[in-house]
């Protein structure tokens, strides 16, 4: 259950795809952007003969000789730009690739969009979070917090409950888990209806169908409230003394501005799967 290498999988099944053999241009969006550079570094991208990375949707000419992988989170936002970029393509040919699960009726919108015949295949490769270490990950989502201190739901906190929900389930089908129990806090009605959208989605898809162990792993939802010391404690360890005192975020340390800072260490990543000394 390494979440480095279950991301660091996926993304070598995209840049080694035979489909995509040759030069080739990386598009992402905001997110898998994050998430690729916390296993990847820039040297190890363009080794695979990736040509060019870059959000979907930024303009410039078209590259009519390129092949596009394309690497998104399965979002309203991210689908209209995959729509926008079909009806007038910049590259050959499209290969897309989603972070999560797909629901039918974005597929059906992207095929409809898909007139001039540019796209070669859809898949879902589950690597929807931020592999931090190998046994710890985060969802990128800001403001969390709010979830627990909000008693209405808003569009924000919706969009952060589901982000949730989506993150744990890309995990599971990332290490290809599938739960014996399913527990939470009895006292937290956020980790109660979490722990019930997650039961739900699993019951219902036949992709969570791996083979069964007889004692597979249990999933337990708490709730930050339940334990609000562990925020307020320094941690003796390299990583989290880092963090307290410069900050660690997305594996970047920003020393930009620090007396005396030689320009080449203004950002410096630090990163279990790219520095040695760390990692030990």
């Amino acid at each position: 259950m390494n979440l480095i290498n279950s991301v660091r999988f996926y993304i070598d099944k995209v840049v080694q795809d035979p489909n995509l053999s040759g030069m080739k241009v990386l598009l992402l969006d905001a997110a898998t952007t994050k998430i690729i550079s916390m296993v990847y570094t820039q040297t190890q991208i363009l080794e695979q003969q990736v040509y060019l990375v870059e959000q979907l949707g930024k303009a410039h000419e078209a590259m009519s000789h390129m092949k596009a992988a394309v690497i998104l989170q399965p979002t309203e936002a991210n689908v209209d730009m995959i729509i926008r970029e079909l009806r007038d393509p910049k590259f050959s040919e499209y290969f897309l690739f989603f972070t999560n699960i797909l629901p039918k009726d974005m597929l059906s919108r992207i095929a409809k969009a898909d007139d001039n015949d540019v796209v070669r295949g859809v898949q879902e490769y589950y690597a929807d979070y931020m592999s931090v270490n190998e046994d710890f990950f985060h969802l990128g989502a800001d403001n969390s917090l709010s979830l627990s201190a909000s008693q209405t739901r808003t569009l924000e906190t919706s969009q952060l409950f589901d982000r949730n929900v989506n993150g744990v389930l890309s995990i599971l089908l990332s290490l290809k888990k599938r739960p014996s129990q399913i527990r939470y806090s009895a006292a937290s009605d956020l980790c109660r209806r979490v722990a019930t959208d997650v039961s739900a989605a699993i019951d219902k898809d036949d992709i969570f169908d791996f083979r069964r162990e007889p004692n597979g792993p249990m999933l337990l939802f708490l709730d930050r409230r339940d334990d609000p010391i562990t925020p307020l404690l320094t941690q003796w360890t390299y990583q989290a003394m880092v963090h307290e005192l410069l900050g660690l975020n997305y594996n970047r340390v920003i020393l930009r501005g620090a007396p005396n800072i030689k320009k080449e260490l203004e950002e410096v990543i630090l990163a279990c799967s790219q520095d040695e000394f760390f990692s030990k």
